[in-house]
């Protein structure tokens, strides 16, 4: 009987967790939609490359997460261009169509808000939101070094930070 009692204690513990986080990922996602703008949103006309999209954090605040309009999650991307926006297709979500000129900066890292590659290993976009700067981390498999070339080339970026 003993066994029973601590097995469902336990169990409502892990559940009270769970709804606990779920109130609390709300909650700052409701508190970043009032002060973030909507990203646009666009189609991809020219296809660039595919990846993994990673995470989009505050610029100076690079351990806080966006939540807000679904920038929370990860997941498989296409990224491309349409007439004057980079876009971000992402696989089950809303697209993220950047303009141009609110692009700041490309450049590499190796980790961001929760996840660490190698050296490098994520393509990383600077860009503003409103007037608020965001970093937009992308993880490409296939031909990175090209691909990270091609989008710099295409965003004007050529500083190498």
């Amino acid at each position: 009987m003993v066994r029973e009692t601590v097995g469902a204690t336990l169990i409502l513990l892990v559940a009270l967790v769970a709804v606990r986080i779920y109130y609390s990922v709300r909650k700052r996602r409701k508190s970043q939609e009032d002060q973030l703008a909507r990203p646009k949103q666009d189609a991809i006309t020219n296809p660039l490359f595919s990846c993994l999209y990673v995470a989009t954090v505050f610029s100076d605040r690079p351990l806080d997460r966006v939540w807000a309009y679904g920038l929370g999650g990860r997941g498989r991307a296409q990224v491309g261009t349409s007439d004057n926006h980079l876009v971000i297709a992402r696989t089950g979500e809303t697209s993220i169509a950047i303009p141009f000129m609110d692009v700041i900066r490309v450049f590499r890292g190796g980790a961001t808000i929760d996840r660490g590659v190698e050296r490098a290993g994520l393509i990383q976009i600077l860009w503003k939101l409103g007037g608020i700067e965001l970093i937009t981390s992308l993880r490409v498999i296939s031909e990175p070094e090209k691909n990270y070339k091609k989008l710099k080339e295409l965003v004007g970026d050529h500083d190498e930070k």
